[in-house]
């Protein structure tokens, strides 16, 4: 719900046009349409004359300078997935700031269904690698079918494919490995969740992780993209039940975090997108 000034308005008529779900009209004037409480009139409005009800000035992150694209490419080029982490805990000014970036990316009709997961408990890590462990010692088991590759083959994944992830699982399911081949060691995880029934989720959870990888990067916090909790998350109850998870809820991304124990110096070779121009 938003609500207009009358002696702040001057009638640019900018909100009318922004608004994607014609809550206001032309004049300007707000109908009683369902208000997706997007902050699109409150943005764009020259005069501050817009105020969304439910929010608080507070609530409203400041904007800051004015990025180059030279300097966004540059932090993108310098983005690292870091698997080295300094022991010590992540400072709580630096976990909330990172959620913050979470909350600022985008959300399909503005509809915010995700929820954030902080395990910086050292036991319930423990507990959760132990049984993410005990499910892929399972899988690795499946992936040893002969002529599995084939059918890996005929689903779209490449030799080099099912050769990488055959050795990460292998690596995941020894039982005689000393290291932290799922965690490393981080001494925090992120997970982000939301309902399984609402089909959107998938990429308002990527957009918001990413946020989040950016973010660390500012700090700077190491951090890295893992898929293989949220694959077990989806698909182990004991995995499920050791992260606390509600029984609807599906964890779309997840990521460790800590501060680096290693400095990577310079970007990564990358090769540019196949494009087709029409």
């Amino acid at each position: 719900m938003v609500t207009i000034d009358e002696k702040l308005c001057t009638k640019c008529n900018l909100c009318v046009r922004v608004c994607p779900a014609q809550v206001i009209t032309p004049g300007p004037v707000v109908t009683g349409r369902h208000c997706i409480e997007c902050g699109q009139c409150y943005a764009v409005c020259p005069s501050a004359a817009v105020t969304v009800v439910d929010f608080s000035a507070e609530e409203v992150t400041p904007g800051g300078e004015p990025v180059s694209s030279a300097a966004l490419l540059g932090l993108l080029a310098q983005r690292r997935s870091n698997r080295a982490y300094q022991p010590e805990p992540v400072a709580a000014e630096h976990l909330e700031g990172l959620l913050r970036a979470a909350a600022l990316a985008p959300s399909a009709h503005n509809g915010r269904p995700l929820r954030a997961y902080i395990y910086t408990n050292p036991v319930l890590l423990a507990r959760i690698r132990t049984k993410a462990l005990a499910y892929y010692r399972k899988y690795a088991q499946v992936l040893r079918t002969p002529g599995l590759s084939l059918v890996g083959c005929t689903m779209g994944y490449t030799p080099r494919e099912l050769k990488a992830v055959g050795s990460a699982l292998a690596e995941l399911a020894d039982i005689t490995a000393t290291e932290d081949r799922l965690f490393y060691d981080a001494p925090v995880v992120l997970a982000i969740g939301a309902r399984r029934s609402n089909p959107m989720t998938v990429a308002d959870g990527w957009m918001a992780m990413t946020n989040a990888m950016l973010y660390a990067e500012t700090v700077p916090l190491a951090a890295c993209i893992n898929g293989y909790l949220s694959i077990a998350a989806n698909g182990s109850r004991a995995v499920r039940a050791a992260m606390e998870l509600p029984r609807k809820e599906h964890i779309i991304a997840a990521m460790t975090l800590g501060y680096p124990a290693r400095k990577y110096q310079r970007p990564a070779p990358r090769k540019d997108l196949p494009v087709t121009w029409k």
